[in-house]
């Protein structure tokens, strides 16, 4: 765990009361980091803002406000979504529905469909709008209905083209360090009833 300090944190006073924190009432959850990177000579870790923002506000209960919400902060619309792996890559499915959890989507299921170039989206009543969101993040074709599908389900089949967005898949540099692969959100650190993140 890393702890970042500023001039006037106690140290000290922290050790003392540390104590407290063991009687069952905090939880500590891990961000997850999508890369590792070296910038300006530095290592550092590349994370996904969006995914960070949906985690936190999903731990603390929070949504966005009216005023992030119409400075352009990113919702997400509500729909359960299914990832089918359409492009022979095992574990590829599990990741992109990871990802879209991360972002507030309901997980649905994973599976197989036929090989295909391309990514796409398919949509059952009511889900139209998430759809259209989670095509923009894949570099999806505009999706399509799809009519044997469940009201406010969303159908992802992943294609030959399809890379997971954020550092990961779009950074040079996120293999500049040579470093490990980059860790997942881990399971929670249980200390009680008060959400934490680290």
């Amino acid at each position: 765990m890393d702890i970042v300090l500023d001039s006037s944190w106690n140290v000290l006073d922290f050790a003392q009361q540390a104590t407290n924190l063991t009687g069952g009432n905090v939880v500590f959850h891990t961000l997850p980091i999508e890369a590792f990177a070296t910038r300006d000579g530095q290592e550092v870790n590349l994370v996904d803002p969006e995914k960070i923002k949906a985690m936190v506000r999903q731990e603390f209960g929070a949504t966005p406000s009216p005023t992030a919400t119409a400075a352009g902060a990113a919702t997400v619309a509500p729909a359960t979504v299914d990832v089918h792996n359409g492009n022979g890559a095992e574990g590829e499915a599990p990741a992109a529905l990871s990802y879209l959890a991360g972002l507030g989507y309901t997980a649905g299921t994973t599976g197989n469909a036929a090989a295909r170039p391309a990514t796409t989206v398919a949509y059952g009543p009511g889900a139209q709008q998430a759809a259209q969101q989670i095509a923009g993040r894949f570099k999806a074709a505009a999706p399509a209905a799809g009519s044997a599908l469940p009201v406010g389900h969303v159908l992802v089949t992943l294609g030959e083209n399809f890379a997971l967005p954020g550092p990961r898949a779009s950074s040079p540099a996120a293999t500049e360090s040579g470093s490990s692969s980059p860790a997942d959100s881990g399971p929670a650190v249980k200390a009680g009833g008060v959400p934490c993140v680290n």
